[in-house]
């Protein structure tokens, strides 16, 4: 009988998954997915991503950033603050640059003093109630870092 290796993410232990009847190790590693109707299907999302319009939430172009000019973190931080303080209880949030701090905003509660009356701290545990968070944050990173701001 052959069997195919896997980890799992919890134990970290090796878990041994028989194929089923019939399928050898070989069919198994060189099975592509391949669905017909995607047979000659072709894309142009290279040449969307380089003519990409965006727009802000009324509608209105957003400009693009001029040549030669950099991100400012002191600015984003600013802007940030302005934008959210009013519209959260609090939050902590960190820009980093090349691997040290290079701002970092603490902003009111993270528990009301209704409950625990716990201010914000870079390491305060919070209950994630939205992985979008998470998500928004690792896809503003992979833009930042895709539109070359240091």
């Amino acid at each position: 009988m052959l069997l195919l290796s896997g980890l799992t993410s919890f134990a970290q232990q090796t878990i041994q998954t028989p194929l089923p009847a019939g399928i050898t190790t070989q069919q198994a590693s060189s099975y592509q997915i391949r669905p017909s109707h995607l047979a000659n299907v072709q894309s142009n999302k290279e040449e969307e991503q380089r003519t990409t319009v965006y727009r802000k939430a009324n509608g209105a172009l957003m400009e693009a950033i001029p040549a030669g000019k950099k991100f400012n973190s002191k600015t984003f931080a600013d802007k940030f603050h302005a934008a959210i303080k009013d519209q959260v209880t609090g939050y902590a949030l960190q820009l980093r640059l090349n691997g040290a701090a290079n701002q970092t905003l603490i902003w009111n509660w993270a528990q009301t003093p209704a409950n625990a009356s716990q201010g914000w701290t870079l390491d305060r545990r919070m209950h994630v109630a939205s992985v979008s968070k998470l998500i928004t944050g690792i896809a503003m990173l992979k833009l930042l870092d895709e539109k070359a701001f240091p």
